[in-house]
């Protein structure tokens, strides 16, 4: 066979659109398919990545609140410790001046009733 004979036979794609016709043999074909399939990953990759970074943003920025509202509600916690060891260290006479009412969940507690 002649190589002509062999390029008549390759199969033909053509297309045509208002702005260009486009025309490929063989070869061209699969190498248009290859860069077309190439754009259409490299955008999905590009804008996958894009929404990824504004959730990572959204998350961070959560995540720094979360830890923001653990530290005070720990430093709280910490403050309250710190005023019942000083008034466990007093006396009974001086705890009795103080004139400290019983909070109601203790108040429950000893009185045998169930929790509101």
């Amino acid at each position: 066979m002649a190589p002509d004979d062999e390029q008549n036979n390759v199969p033909e794609l053509c297309a045509s659109t208002p702005w260009f016709k486009f025309r490929a043999r063989g070869y061209d074909v699969l190498v248009t398919l290859v860069a077309i399939l190439c754009g259409v990953t490299a955008y999905m990759v590009y804008t996958n990545g894009q929404s990824s970074v504004a959730a990572i943003a959204v998350l961070e920025s959560d995540t720094q609140h979360q830890h923001l509202e653990i530290e005070r509600r720990l430093d709280a916690e910490v403050q309250a410790q710190h005023e019942m060891t000083y008034i466990m260290t007093l006396s009974q006479d001086q705890r009795e001046h103080l004139n400290l009412s019983m909070p109601n969940s203790l108040r429950e507690r000893l009185s045998g009733a169930p929790p509101q």
